[in-house]
């Protein structure tokens, strides 16, 4: 059933919908149906603009990425016994053993990492214990966990490895399992850092909170933002909108899908 609606979910994607939309118009030309193909092209070009333009996809993304605050060290926390745990949330690497580990991990997960490292180094500054739990299971054929190569580069950039620790089991494929296998081995009510992109934040903060946690935002990430030193008014239709708003739409649907079918 999963399966069926994300493929169903990938064909509603704006790339999609344009393609779909492209071929369409090809074939109503090549069957001589002009007054389709005309009408066709019209929702074509309003649906490019309306994904390819700035205006839409950066707004919804900042409505979603603006949830949360920066996370700043002289910011009170509560009490947490202990060393505070920081969990970097994963989204994927390519397993290219030619390249150093935190070369292999992707954009997306090598940010998350940053940040985690930079709250815990910032938590170990202002005397606070601080453990950085990374998480990700191996691809399949992969000797590697996506864990242990994120420790890897964690270690790298100055992370001590006894403050590492590692949620590695076979099955941590998304948000939902992270949160349950945090929640497994902390226990409920447990506070805990999420460090994830700030787009994805929303729904982290919602997975960790239906497993019983009580999850402290470092959004990083962030996909719109802001130059104060520049009023040129961004206009121009480019594919980067595109991706953003398919990213913001998968953000939405993927709540949605989390309050129906829970975890």
């Amino acid at each position: 059933m999963e399966t069926l609606a994300r493929n169903i979910f990938d064909l509603l994607m704006p790339g999609s919908q344009l393609m779909i939309l492209a071929i369409l118009v090809i074939i109503f030309i090549w069957t001589g149906r002009q007054e389709w193909a005309k009408r066709t092209c019209l929702l074509f070009l309003f649906l490019f603009l309306v994904y390819a333009t700035p205006f839409l996809p950066r707004h919804l993304a900042w409505q979603l990425e603006r949830q949360y605050p920066v996370w700043v060290a002289d910011e009170p926390l509560p009490e947490i016994q202990g060393p505070v745990p920081v969990i970097v949330l994963t989204a994927g690497m390519i397993p290219d053993t030619t390249l150093h580990e935190s070369q292999q991990l992707n954009s997306t997960t090598f940010t998350r990492l940053m940040e985690g490292v930079r709250v815990y180094r910032a938590l170990k500054s202002a005397g606070s214990g601080a453990n950085l739990i990374l998480s990700g299971s191996a691809p399949e054929g992969v000797p590697s966990t996506l864990a242990q190569v994120k420790a890897v580069a964690a270690k790298s950039f100055g992370v001590n490895s006894q403050n590492i620790h590692l949620h590695d089991p076979p099955g941590i494929i998304d948000t939902c399992t992270e949160a349950r296998v945090f929640a497994e081995r902390f226990g409920e009510g447990h506070r805990v850092i999420v460090a994830t992109s700030a787009l994805h934040m929303p729904r982290a903060m919602w997975w960790f909170r239906y497993h019983g946690l009580e999850p402290i935002a470092a959004p990083t990430d962030f996909q719109v933002r802001t130059d104060p030193h520049n009023n040129r008014i961004l206009w121009k239709p480019s594919v980067t909108n595109i991706r953003l708003m398919e990213r913001v739409l998968k953000e939405r649907a993927g709540m949605v899908w989390a309050r129906m079918s829970g975890c």
